[in-house]
C-alpha cells in the first residue's frame, strides 16, 4: 500500500514517532515479555519456581506441589487466591511458559505431566469409592 507524502517534513515526523513508540517498547514491554524475560533470568540463576492463582484447583493439587518439590526441587507460589488483573495474568503466563521450558529442558522430560499424572493417581487411590 503507498501512502502518498507530500513533504520531507511529514516523512520525518513519521519516522521520529515510529522510532519512539519502538524505544517505548524496549524500554517498557508488554506484560507477558517482561513475565518471559523474568522467568528466563531466574530459570538461569537456578530457581525453580512455578506461579499459581485462583481458586479451582483440583482435589490432588496439594500431591502434585509436594511430588514436584520433593522429586525435583520445583516450588509453586501460589500469589493469589482470587482474580488477579489483566496485566498480572499476562505477567505471570509468560513467566510460568519461561520457566516450564527451562525445566524441561534441564531434567529433558515433561516432569509436570508426570508429576501430575502421579498425584491423580495417588489422590485416586486415597479416595473411596462412591457407594451406590
Amino acid at each position: 500500500m503507498k501512502i502518498p507524502v507530500k513533504s520531507a517534513k511529514f516523512r520525518g515526523i513519521a519516522i521520529a514517532l515510529s522510532l519512539v513508540i519502538a524505544a517505548c517498547m524496549l524500554i517498557f514491554p508488554p506484560e507477558y515479555v517482561k513475565g518471559s524475560a523474568m522467568g528466563w533470568a531466574e530459570g538461569k540463576f537456578g530457581r525453580q519456581e512455578i506461579k499459581t492463582w485462583g481458586y479451582d484447583r483440583p482435589e490432588w493439587f496439594n500431591a502434585y506441589k509436594t511430588l514436584l518439590l520433593n522429586k525435583y526441587k520445583v516450588y509453586i507460589h501460589s500469589v493469589s487466591t482470587g482474580n488477579l488483573t489483566w496485566k498480572d495474568r499476562r505477567y505471570y503466563e509468560g513467566y510460568n511458559d519461561m520457566m516450564k521450558k527451562s525445566i524441561i529442558k534441564k531434567y529433558s522430560k515433561d516432569i509436570f505431566t508426570e508429576c501430575e499424572k502421579e498425584a491423580e493417581a495417588q489422590y485416586s487411590n486415597k479416595t473411596p469409592a462412591p457407594n451406590r
